[in-house]
Parts: C-alpha cells; sequence; structure tokens
C-alpha cells in the first residue's frame, strides 16, 4: 500500500506498507538450512525462534525524500538507509513466527510531483497488485 497526504503542501506525509506471511506450519520438519536464520550475525545477543522467517525489505524513495520512522510488526526499528542513482533507499527487516503475519511501514517525508505516481514492484512467484492511494498533484 502507498499512500500519501494531498497536493497542498510540500513536502507531504507518505506511508508504503506491507503485509508478509511466514507460511511455514509451526511443526513442519524443516531441514536446517530452511528453518535456522542465516541471516542472523553470528554471536549476535538475539534468540530467535525455528523456522522463524527474518526478511529483509529495500524500499527505494522518491528523490529528496527523507524517512521519518519505521514500523516493524507496530514497533519502530532500526534501517540501513542508502543511495541508489538518485534516490535514497532504506532497508528494514521484519520477523515472522511459524503461520504468521508481519508488518513493515515505511513513513516518509516526500516532494509533491506534478504526475501520476510511480509504484514499480519487484518481481515475485505471485502476482502484486499494489494498492494506491495518491493524488496526481497539478503544476
Amino acid at each position: 500500500m502507498y499512500a500519501a497526504e494531498g497536493c497542498d503542501g510540500d513536502p507531504r506525509m507518505s506511508t508504503v506498507a506491507d503485509r508478509l506471511k511466514n507460511t511455514v506450519q509451526p511443526d513442519a520438519p524443516l531441514p536446517h538450512y530452511v528453518a535456522s536464520t542465516p541471516s542472523l550475525i553470528r554471536g549476535a545477543p538475539i534468540e530467535v525462534p525455528w523456522s522463524t522467517k527474518l526478511t529483509f525489505v529495500r524500499l527505494l524513495g522518491t528523490a529528496n525524500a527523507s524517512l521519518v520512522k519505521v514500523l516493524a510488526n507496530g514497533r519502530r526499528i532500526p534501517v540501513n538507509a542508502g543511495r541508489e542513482p538518485g534516490y535514497p533507499s532504506w532497508e528494514a527487516q521484519v520477523a515472522m513466527s511459524p503461520s504468521q503475519f508481519g508488518g513493515l511501514g515505511f513513513r516518509l517525508s516526500e516532494p509533491t510531483s506534478p504526475r501520476l505516481p510511480r509504484v514499480p514492484v519487484q518481481p515475485l512467484v505471485e502476482t502484486v497488485t499494489p494498492v494506491i492511494s495518491v493524488p496526481e498533484c497539478t503544476p
């Protein structure tokens, strides 16, 4: 979901959010390489239950946008910031226990634009149709 405030202010606040699901059943007999957490830094003081999915999500922002906050499962989390050519990007991690959903929301301050919003989606196994609620601003 991508939603933004109206065209009256510049910049305006916007939100990009998604819900992900770990489809593994809690008692599923899975091999170690599937159910372990290899992306977790070895020796990190974090205990992650077996079959918990740790997923990294990267958001490519509008030129000159800035990050206000990121929430994972309703809690504020740290993010890694970067840049793609001309665009800010942010990477966050969400954890999902077996058969559970994980919510991730990016809150941004971004400039208004006199064009329709573009929302490119990375190709996935299943087709994703994003919900867009961003007004088109006129010059």
